[in-house]
């Protein structure tokens, strides 16, 4: 049983003026739910401390997604070629 499993989701975006924060937030939602068939265990919104927190990063026409399994909001990322 998932039903105790908390997310928060965490959108970023650069140099892109015409997607919705609104619109991104609302279909990472759709794809969590849709990934439950039984409504109890969708996973519960937890923004303060969440267990797992789906990142989505958009620049220009370029959108990453990832997910962070106990994720904390100071740490950084720095990736180097």
């Amino acid at each position: 049983m998932l039903s105790c499993i908390q997310f928060a989701i965490s959108y970023h975006r650069r140099f892109d003026l015409d997607i919705r924060r609104g619109d991104v937030i609302d279909a990472v939602i759709e794809v969590v739910k849709s990934c439950f068939h039984d409504p109890n265990d969708i996973p519960k919104v937890d923004l303060n401390n969440p267990d797992v927190t789906i990142m989505v990063d958009i620049t220009m026409n370029i959108a990453g997604v990832a997910v962070f399994d106990k994720y904390d909001k100071k740490t950084s990322f720095v990736i180097r070629s």
